[in-house]
């Protein structure tokens, strides 16, 4: 049986609590629990539309890099860099065979269009269909880390649209 666990934290605060003014919540990344892979993703675009990549690291449970994969796509826009990165990020979980994994991306857009939640224009839906086909040979998943938690990929993926090409010294970091 497919589970979809939404893990949503707003503003800081832990929505699980009653008493939401005085619950913060750190934000950073975390290894994932026991037997789950976390991969974090993001997109960028400088301008919109303007030069773009993308970046995905999978880690263990220990937190180690296992995998990662880094492009420049040309010209396009924020939405299609994100959606680019997501689809990256659920193919390389799908290539590791991760049943249990933790998505972690900083765009509530995209989040909320894979958990069907928002209506995605149909110039976009070209882009959901497959990573909504991919995430169904996942036993379960999570979603949604904030940009502090999302650094490294999330600089990456700016590096590489800025520059056109890998950045080598971003990939050394574990």
């Amino acid at each position: 049986m497919k589970k979809f666990l939404g893990l949503m934290v707003l503003m800081g605060y832990d929505l699980a609590q009653s008493d939401v003014s005085d619950k913060r919540r750190s934000i950073c990344w975390q290894a994932a629990e026991r037997a789950w892979i976390n991969i974090n993703f993001d997109g960028a675009s400088l301008g919109n539309p303007g030069h773009a990549g993308v970046a995905c690291i999978a880690r263990d449970d220990q937190g180690l890099i296992v995998e990662k994969l880094a492009e420049y796509i040309g010209k396009t826009t924020n939405n299609i860099a994100e959606f680019g990165a997501i689809l990256k990020g659920v193919e390389l979980g799908m290539r590791l065979g991760a049943g249990k994994t933790y998505l972690e991306g900083d765009s509530l857009f995209i989040i909320n269009a894979i958990r069907n939640q928002w209506v995605v224009s149909w110039q976009l839906r070209r882009w959901l269909t497959p990573i909504t086909e991919v995430l169904k040979s996942f036993e379960e998943f999570k979603c949604h880390i904030y940009r502090e938690g999302n650094g490294l990929v999330d600089d990456l993926a700016k590096q590489l649209a800025e520059h056109k090409t890998i950045i080598d010294s971003l990939y050394s970091e574990q």
